[in-house]
C-alpha cells in the first residue's frame, strides 16, 4: 500500500541514535541497541557494550580504544567517529523526558530518505515547521507577499518550505499547470546558497532541478556578460581612493567653500559612499532634483537643499573618476543588469516564482532586478527584518516599486522557535534598549527554555581561545553534540583565521570557513564572520573579540548624528551574531579594550564572568 503524502517525523539532536516517529502508527520506533538499558559507565558491564559496539559496526580498534577509557569525558577526546561518540554517550546516560522536549523534530519526506539518515548519507534535512508557520508557509501563494520576523522566527525556513508547497502538483496546476514551476530563491551571501540547496535538495528530490539558488551579485555578473558589457566592479579601496581624489580636487578648485569644509568637518567619507551606494545609485536617483526631495529618513545625519547640492555634484564627478579608471560601483552594473532585462537586451527566461530571502538587505535597484526577473508580481515572495538589517540604512518598503503592492499580503512571525527564552532577550535587549531595531519584530515570544548566555571578560586574544574551548566541550558534553556541531564568530576573515589556528591548536578541530566552503557536515567547529553567519543557526556558538579594535568600527566619525547612525548598524551586526545561537551562547571580550556594546548590555540577563 502507497501513502503518497505520508511523512516520517524524526526527532534528535543532530548526531543522536535517532527515534522514528510515524505519524500513522502513533508511536516511536525504537533503534537498535536504545531500549531498557540503564545508565551506566563505558567501563562497566563490558560484555554488553562490546556487543552493542559490534552492532553499531565499530571496528576493532576503535573498541579497544572505548575500552580503555576511564570516564566519559576519555570518550570525547577519542579520534572516532562523532556518531559512534554520541551513540556512547547515550549508552552512559540515556535521555531524560525534559532533554527529548527540546530536541529539535526534523520532517522527511520519504522512506528512502530515512534510510539514507540512518545510513549517514543524507546531508542536511529541514526542521519541521509550527503549525503556525505551516498556515504561513501555505498561506498567499499567489503574491505579492511579505514575511516578516525576528531572529529565530524562521522566516527562512518558512520560505523553504514555502517552496516545497509550490511544488505540489495540486498547488502548481492550479497556479502554473502540468508543470512544475521555475522557482528562483535569491540569498544575500554564498554561504546560504550552499546551506539552501543542502536543505532544499532531500526535500524536494526531482523537482530540486526546477529551483536555482543564487545570490544577486551572482546573478548580475551572468547577465551583465551576456550582455556584453564590461564586469568591472569597483573595490572598497579603489571607491574610497577616488572618492578622496574628488574631494581633493573640489577643495583644490574651491579653497574657499564653507559648505564643503562644513561636508568634510561633519561626514566621513564612509558616510559620503553609503549615501551614493544606497541612495543615489541604490534607488536609482537619476537627477539633482529627484534627489533634493527624495525621503532620506533613518540615514541618521539630515542634508538640507545645499548640502544635497554640493553631495550630488561630488558624487557626478566621483563616478566620471571612477570610470576614467575603468571601473563602475556594484549598484551601477545592478541598474545595467535591470536594464538588460527591461529592455530586451538579454533574453532570459523568467521565472514562474521568485523568492527573496533577507530582502532588507538588498537595495531597491536589486529588488526591482529580482522582480524583473519573475513572470508575474504574483510569483513575487520576500522575507525581511529591517532589525537585522547590516547593509541597508534607511530601509523602506516604499521605496522599492509600486508594482510591489504587499498590503494586505505581509506576515509577521512573533515566535522564536530558534533560541531559548535567555539567549534571545540577551540577543535583542541592545536594539529594543538603544536604538537600530525594529519594533514589529523585536517584540517576540520565546518558545525554549535554557541557561543564561555567559558573558566572559578575559585578558586577552589567548585567555579569549582558552575560554572558548572551555566553552564549546563543555556545551557540546551538555547537549550532547560533538565539539564541531559549535560554531564561533569574529568580525574579520584575520581574526578568524587567528582564532581558528589557536583553537586547533587547543586540540579543538577548527577552520575559518567562507561562503563557497560552507558544509553542513563538514567536522570542524566552524570560523566564521558574523556576515558570513546570518541566516545561519547553530546549538551553540561564541562570538569572540567584542573587544573595542573589533566591534563596533566608527572609522574616525565625529558628528555625533552619524555616529549614532553608524553605532545602529553595529549594534545590528552584534545581534545577528548572539542570534546564530540555539541553546547555548558565549560572548568574550578583552577587559582592557572592552567594547563600546559592553557597557549596553544588561548583565542581568547574562552569566557574567570577570576571573
Amino acid at each position: 500500500m502507497q501513502f503518497p503524502n505520508r511523512k516520517l517525523l524524526i526527532r534528535t539532536t543532530h548526531f543522536d541514535p535517532p527515534k522514528i516517529i510515524d505519524p500513522l502508527e502513533g508511536e516511536d520506533v525504537e533503534t537498535p541497541g536504545e531500549k531498557g538499558i540503564p545508565s551506566r559507565g563505558p567501563k562497566e558491564h563490558s560484555n554488553l557494550l562490546e556487543e552493542l559496539l559490534t552492532q553499531w559496526g565499530v571496528g576493532e580498534n576503535e573498541k579497544k580504544a572505548i575500552s580503555q577509557c576511564s570516564c566519559i569525558e576519555d570518550i570525547l577526546d577519542l579520534d572516532i567517529d562523532d556518531e559512534i561518540k554520541e551513540r556512547v554517550l547515550r549508552w552512559h546516560r540515556p535521555t531524560n523526558i525534559e532533554e527529548i522536549i527540546e530536541e529539535p523534530v526534523f520532517e522527511l519526506p520519504s522512506i528512502e530518505h530515512m534510510e539514507a539518515y540512518l545510513n549517514g548519507t543524507l546531508k542536511g534535512f529541514l526542521l519541521k515547521l509550527d503549525p503556525d508557520q505551516e498556515k504561513v508557509a501555505r498561506k498567499n501563494l499567489q503574491g505579492p507577499t511579505l514575511v516578516k520576523g525576528g531572529p529565530g522566527t524562521g522566516k527562512s525556513l518558512v520560505a523553504l518550505y514555502r517552496i516545497r508547497n509550490l511544488m505540489e502538483p495540486e498547488a502548481h496546476k492550479n497556479l502554473f499547470g502540468d508543470k512544475p514551476p521555475r522557482i528562483l530563491f535569491v540569498t544575500y551571501t554564498t554561504t546560504l546558497i550552499r546551506a539552501s540547496e543542502q536543505l532544499l535538495a532531500p526535500l524536494l528530490g526531482e523537482t530540486m532541478k526546477n529551483v536555482e539558488v543564487n545570490n544577486i551579485d551572482k546573478i548580475i555578473r551572468n547577465l551583465i556578460g551576456r550582455a556584453g558589457l564590461k564586469f568591472n566592479p569597483a573595490t572598497e579601496k579603489q571607491k574610497l581612493d577616488t572618492l578622496k581624489e574628488t574631494l581633493s580636487n573640489f577643495q583644490t578648485e574651491n579653497p574657499e567653500n564653507l559648505l564643503l569644509e562644513k561636508l568634510q568637518s561633519r561626514v566621513s567619507h564612509d558616510y559620503l559612499i553609503s549615501e551614493f551606494d544606497w541612495v543615489i545609485e541604490g534607488r536609482q536617483i537619476q537627477k539633482m532634483e529627484e534627489y533634493l526631495e527624495e525621503d532620506r529618513s533613518g540615514r541618521g545625519l539630515p542634508f538640507d537643499k545645499a548640502l544635497r547640492k554640493l553631495v550630488w555634484e561630488i558624487h557626478v564627478c566621483y563616478l566620471k573618476n571612477l570610470e576614467k579608471a575603468d571601473h563602475m560601483t556594484w549598484e551601477q552594473l545592478r541598474s545595467k543588469a535591470l536594464e538588460s532585462v527591461l529592455d530586451g537586451t538579454v533574453e532570459t527566461e523568467k521565472y514562474d516564482v521568485v523568492i527573496v530571502d533577507e530582502a532588507q538587505d538588498l537595495t531597491p535597484v536589486g529588488l526591482r532586478l529580482c522582480m524583473a526577473l519573475c513572470n508575474n508580481p504574483q510569483g513575487f515572495y520576500m522575507t525581511a527584518d529591517s532589525g537585522q538589517s547590516i547593509y541597508n540604512r534607511g530601509f523602506s518598503w516604499k521605496r522599492v516599486d509600486a508594482t510591489i503592492n504587499v498590503r494586505g499580503r505581509t506576515t509577521i512571525l512573533k515566535y522564536n522557535y530558534r533560541c531559548t527564552r535567555q539567549i534571545m532577550e540577551a540577543s535583542i535587549q541592545p536594539l529594543r534598549d538603544h536604538g537600530g531595531g525594529d519594533p514589529e519584530t523585536c517584540d517576540l515570544i520565546p518558545v525554549l527554555e535554557g541557561p543564561k548566555p555567559l558573558l566572559h571578560a578575559c585578558d586577552g586574544i589567548e585567555e579569549q581561545a582558552d575560554q572558548a574551548v572551555r566553552f564549546l566541550i563543555k556545551s557540546a558534553k551538555e547537549l550532547r553534540l560533538p565539539v564541531t556541531a559549535g560554531a564561533v564568530f569574529v568580525r574579520s576573515n584575520k581574526c578568524g583565521a587567528e582564532f581558528a589556528k589557536a583553537l586547533s591548536e587547543r586540540s579543538v578541530p577548527a577552520e575559518l570557513i567562507k561562503g563557497k566552503d560552507f558544509d553542513l557536515d563538514r567536522k570542524v567547529v566552524k570560523v566564521m564572520t558574523i556576515h558570513s553567519a546570518k541566516g545561519l543557526e547553530f546549538p551553540f556558538a561564541a562570538t569572540v573579540r567584542v573587544d573595542s579594535n573589533q566591534i563596533p568600527v566608527l572609522w574616525n566619525i565625529k558628528d555625533s548624528e552619524e555616529k549614532e547612525a553608524r553605532l545602529a548598524d553595529e549594534r545590528r551586526l552584534l545581534t545577528v551574531a548572539l542570534s546564530r545561537a540555539m541553546r547555548r551562547l558565549a560572548l568574550f571580550y578583552n577587559r582592557r579594550r572592552p567594547s563600546h556594546f559592553i557597557n549596553e548590555i544588561d548583565q542581568t540577563l547574562w552569566n557574567c564572568r570577570t576571573a
